[in-house]
């Protein structure tokens, strides 16, 4: 039986190669080869020349003022290092000082990043020239509360966005799995937003059986962007970046139009329509590939092409293991979904982000089964998780295709981490999981 060779992206560095007979490959989903901007900081210029719904940074912000920029944090590629430095421009020939700019990593309820990954990320001239400073999630005397009518829940903030006079986003738009796309408001909450009010945000419609990844109105988003208008971010600068991350686009100016803009251009990269669904995807986590926490992404993406009853086999090195700061997902995949939503909803979980997270997961494992093959998880841990175990990505596929026979196609998610696939039928990219 003939066969095709596929090198699968595994880290930014190695490659997975997978051999498969011709007879099984269904399909090959990777995001579109986008082109990368021929002269980045001319695309960038042209966004802050022409802002969407506001005038240019420099006709809006006044000498004097206090400007606060949110950026992401090392475990997003957006370039701030090129955008950073022409923001501050501007806002010097506003009248700025550059000692008046301070930039807050919103790092949510990630790990904090060591100065070197911050340089690398803001690019060294602008840590010489700004004050830079860590969102930590629990320090309760550095968060204030933010009035918001729309939310069930108190919402605490980083006090350094209420005390600015400007406030300004910089991140990047990609499919996710609870808010749709990522991107605009999603810098505050759980960006800068504090523990407990983190733990409210993953909450936000997972007794839904939704796949929300790729979704417009997923509820999560609405809240978020009702948020932006009450706590005040001024201006967003948003980015979609190449399936290389480089860039591709970028918008800025008042938060809503800009994210909604960007998410239709990211649309044009990350949404891939498929001809049908499978009962067996292969999905590669990539560029999600750190720990657990983030490689899960790639459960999402291939379920939207699986079939019911289907096997989703997920790949990811995973050199940080499960997750940094949040072990206890192998504690609330171990438990019976029901048993899960009900301590959620009684308040009886201890990381209420990832049980939010894991809810969300449990929905696709009571209709599919879910394979990972990963280097850095143990064995032990998958199982606890309920999911298959595997050394190698041929030894998943082989024992699958055991399951469900020698002459199964199989779809394979270059991306998995990045990619919203899509049938074309009545169903379309949101699929119901029974």
């Amino acid at each position: 039986m003939p066969t095709i060779g596929i090198a699968l992206p595994y880290s930014n560095t190695t490659h997975l190669p997978l051999t498969l007979d011709e007879r099984n490959l269904g399909a090959i989903v990777r995001p579109a080869p986008a082109l990368p901007a021929p002269d980045a900081d001319a695309v960038i210029d042209a966004a802050l020349d022409a802002p969407l719904g506001s005038p240019p940074l420099e006709e809006i912000v006044r000498p004097g003022q206090r400007v606060l920029v949110l950026s992401d944090d090392n475990t997003r590629p957006t370039p701030v290092h090129q955008i950073l430095p022409r923001v501050l421009d501007r806002l010097v020939r506003a009248g700025v000082a550059p000692s008046d700019v301070e930039v807050l990593i919103a790092a949510g309820t990630h790990r904090p990043m060591t100065d070197q990954e911050i340089e690398a990320k803001l690019g060294p001239e602008m840590v010489r020239q700004i004050r830079v400073s860590r969102h930590q999630c629990y320090d309760f005397d550095a968060l204030v509360r933010v009035t918001d009518p729309s939310a069930e829940h108190e919402i605490w903030l980083n006090r350094k966005m209420v005390e600015a006079d400007f406030v300004l986003g910089i991140g990047n738009v990609v499919p996710h799995p609870h808010v749709g796309w990522s991107g605009g408001a999603k810098l505050l909450y759980p960006g800068i937003a504090g523990a407990a009010t983190g733990a409210t945000f993953p909450l936000v419609g997972v007794e839904s059986p939704l796949n929300n990844l790729g979704r417009d109105d997923a509820p999560a988003r609405v809240h978020l962007e009702d948020l932006a208008e009450t706590a005040g971010l001024d201006f967003a600068i948003n980015t979609v970046l190449t399936p290389d991350h480089r860039l591709f686009r970028v918008f800025g100016g008042i938060p809503r139009p800009v994210q909604s803009a960007a998410r239709d251009s990211a649309k044009e990269v990350y949404g891939v329509p498929v001809a049908k669904r499978y009962d067996i995807v292969i999905s590669n986590a990539y560029p999600a590939v750190l720990e657990f926490w983030q490689a899960g992404k790639g459960i999402f993406s291939g379920d939207l092409i699986l079939n019911d009853g289907g096997t989703i086999i997920l790949t990811a090195p995973c050199p940080e293991g499960v997750g940094v700061t949040h072990p206890d997902q192998v504690e609330y995949l171990a438990l019976d979904q029901m048993e899960l939503l009900s301590r959620i909803a009684n308040r009886q979980v201890k990381d209420a982000v990832a049980a939010g997270v894991c809810a969300l997961l449990g929905h696709i494992k009571k209709r599919s089964r879910i394979a990972v093959v990963s280097p850095g998880l143990r064995q032990q841990d998958l199982h606890a998780m309920g999911f298959e175990a595997f050394l190698t990505l041929e030894e998943a596929v082989e024992a699958t295709l055991a399951d469900y026979g020698p002459h199964t196609e199989i779809a394979i998610i270059t991306h998995g981490g990045e990619t919203v696939p899509f049938v074309n039928d009545a169903d379309s990219t949101n699929k119901v999981l029974l």
